[in-house]
Order: C-alpha cells, then structure tokens, then sequence
C-alpha cells in the first residue's frame, strides 16, 4: 500500500513538473491571449525584439493559406546587423557589406523546444509576415541576409530598408574612405585635405554624398553626384573632366595647341605642340599626333590652315597658322632721265606691316597693311646723278625689300661752248 501511493506520488511529481514547464514555455514566447488548443500555446506572440509569431507545432512549415497558422500582416520581421568590415578603407579598396537579422527566429519547421522537446513533446514555432530587405547607394532589393563587396570613393553610408505591411525600418553602416595619405579628409570634393569644414559649407554624413562639403543644392537620393565641385547633380564625370581618385573631384581638362612661328612663308615650316592635362591619348586635326596626349609635330602649309586636337576625355582647341606672302611694288615712270629732269616713282606693298621708301630727296612711308597696300606716286625732284629708290617693309615673315634706279642720260657738247663742262 505504502509503495503503492509513492508510485502514485511520483507520477504526480512528473505530471506537475510537466505542467509547470508547459507553463513556462507559454509564458516565454506567448502574451496572455490564448487561442490554440495544442498544449496551451499562445500564438499572438512577438519573441521581444526578435519579432515573430508564434504558431501551433502542427502548422505547415511553408506557406499558409488562412486560419491560425497564418501569422498578421502586421507582424515586425526580426531587427537587422549592418556591418562593414574594415570600417575605413584607402580609396580603391574595398570592403563588405553584411546585413542579417540580430538574433535568429525560431527554425520555421515544426520544432521541439527546450524541455518539452526531452519529452518528446512538439510544441510551437515561430513564423512571420513577408517582408522585403533593400540597400540605397545604387545597391537595391537583396536576399534577407547575405554580404556584398562596396567600393566607394568617398565616405558613404548604406542605409539598409526592411519593408512589411506593417511599415518600415531602417539600419546602416558607415565606410569610411581615406585619401592615399592615409589621413581623413572632411571634404572630398574639395582640393587638398580638409581638417575642418569651410566656412558656407555643410559635410554631408549620409546619403549618396556622404563625406563631401556642399553648397546649394546637391543631388536627390538615391543619385550620387560624382563632380560636386562641378555645377548641377552629376551622376557621371561629364565630358572635358576626369576623375582626380587623390581629391575625389571631378578636373577640368585642360589642353594647348601652339604653333611657332604662327606665321609663315610658302616653302617655310611650323612647328605644332600640344598637351592633354587628364587624357591618355589625342587626334590630330589637319595632322598627325601618333596617338599621343602630347608632343610636337612640323608643318609646311601652302596656305593659311587650321590645325585642332581632340584629347580622350574631351577637351579639345585649335591653332591657325597664317601663310602670307609679302608682295612690293616698286618702279619709276622713266629710268633715265636728262640732268635736273625728273621722273615719277610709284610703289605698294601687300601683306605687310609698314614700308619706307628712300633715295635720294624721297623719304615717305605707310604705317599699316591697308596703307601701304595702296597706290602711291611720288617724284623724284630734279635729278643730277644715278639715284637708287629702296621700299624697305616689316612683315610677319620678316623684312622685304625692293629697289629701283634712275640713270642721268649724258649730255653731249662742244668743248668751250656755254654750257658744255670742260
């Protein structure tokens, strides 16, 4: 009899051990809303900050269609980790982007759990509303967990977005990226190493600019402006700039063609020279540049031509270099003339500068290319020897001249007659 009612006394010890776990159990992943039969589980239940809900160990693992196994609409999927690692990185390197959830729900298949499970009893697992896990900064829609590689070339922050009926949350993670210097720079997009942020400017810390000094208006998120220190949002290095990976601006190309000399004779050379400041390579226009963002080449044009260079990233210019051949005139009405006769001289000059003409009593001059390319006459006064006339002009391909002479036709006479020379 005694050991009849220890026997029963111990299957009560079991049955009430077993009661209180199963107490337990609904207590720790359950409200006080009661629902399911199945052992007392309650199934409104969010697992604390994990989120979740639980549901009768006897649901389908997978999809649901209505009725008590279906979790709401509403319910919050878990909190996320964001991470990347390493935290900074030299600009050109990259680093990983990891987002899971902070701690993991219940496994969704039935399960069993804690002590009920070493009894061998299923109880409840957990399940939640659908839900969608996206990244900005050009990254978009992603699995509910994963890692991808990022690559920025300023500061940046990645804000991950998780979406359900219920509404949204957001976490991020900030990399940041340091000049080849090794020291961080508070404004990327402005030349040299900012310590501190300039007066008028406001440092971006999140968003597609993070890391860069702006003022007026910048870019909308999700779109990055790759050239801040460029005017409007630019989502690519626009064409004649570069992108400088020291400053993390956007340079301005710059590019030179010269001639020298700019002006030439038919027959005669120039010499081409040119420059691409950001380009790696360049065309000639009107001649040949092998390909090569700089150097020089020689020329001989017949006539005025217009030489340009294309640099690959887009700047471009040109050079004219001027052909002129000066053209002088000069000639006397009569070469020989009688003693203390005169006669008259007429001269011009094209495509020069100035011209003086000289010989004799005669000096006169031009001062412009439209002047002196205009008739002139003058006379050359009483004449009593050979005189020379010289047009003497400056020009662009340097001094030309042109000459003419007036010959005293000799006399003949009697010797001791009046008149007549002895």
């Amino acid at each position: 009899m005694i050991a009849h009612i220890k026997r029963r006394a111990s299957l009560f010890s079991i049955l009430g051990l077993v009661a209180v776990l199963a107490v337990f159990v609904s207590l720790f992943f359950t409200s006080s809303t009661f629902r399911s039969v199945e052992l007392g589980i309650a199934e409104h239940s969010p697992l604390g900050f994990a989120g979740g809900y639980v549901v009768p160990a006897s649901c389908p693992s997978y999809a649901h269609t209505t009725g008590e196994c279906d979790p709401p609409a509403d319910t919050p999927p878990p909190d996320y980790s964001v991470t990347v690692n390493p935290t900074s990185v030299i600009r050109g390197q990259s680093a990983t982007l990891t987002w899971t959830p902070i701690i993991a729900l219940l496994d969704r298949e039935d399960s069993k759990i804690g002590l009920l499970g070493a009894f061998g009893i299923n109880v409840a697992h957990a399940a939640v509303a659908a839900y969608t896990v996206s990244i900005d900064q050009g990254i978009g829609s992603v699995p509910e967990s994963g890692s991808t590689q990022v690559s920025p070339l300023v500061t940046t922050t990645y804000t991950v977005t998780v979406t359900w009926a219920g509404g949204t949350r957001t976490y991020s993670a900030t990399l940041t990226v340091l000049p080849p210097n090794g020291t961080e720079d508070l404004c990327s997009n402005i030349a040299g190493t900012q310590t501190t942020v300039p007066p008028g400017f406001t440092r971006v810390t999140s968003g597609s600019q993070a890391g860069q000094c702006i003022q007026g208006t910048s870019c909308t998120p999700p779109q990055t402006d790759m050239c801040s220190n460029v005017t409007g949002c630019q989502t690519s290095v626009p064409s004649g700039y570069a992108f400088n990976n020291t400053t993390g601006q956007c340079d301005l190309e710059t590019c030179s063609l010269g001639a020298s000399p700019s002006t030439i004779q038919p027959g005669s050379s120039s010499t081409l020279s040119w420059s691409c400041s950001q380009s790696s390579s360049a065309a000639g226009g009107g001649f040949s540049t092998g390909g090569a963002a700089s150097g020089s080449q020689s020329v001989s044009p017949s006539v005025t031509t217009n030489y340009t260079v294309q640099c690959s990233v887009g700047c471009s210019t040109s050079k004219t270099i001027t052909v002129i051949n000066p053209a002088l005139t000069l000639s006397v009405a009569s070469s020989r003339v009688n003693p203390h006769a005169s006669t008259m001289i007429s001269w011009s000059a094209a495509n020069v500068n100035s011209c003086t003409l000289t010989g004799g009593s005669v000096s006169t001059s031009c001062s412009s290319g439209a002047s002196c390319a205009s008739a002139h006459t003058i006379s050359t006064g009483n004449l009593t020897q050979q005189t020379i006339y010289t047009l003497s002009c400056a020009t662009d391909v340097g001094a030309k001249t042109a000459s003419a002479t007036v010959f005293i036709t000799p006399t003949v006479c009697e010797v001791g007659t009046a008149g007549c020379p002895e």
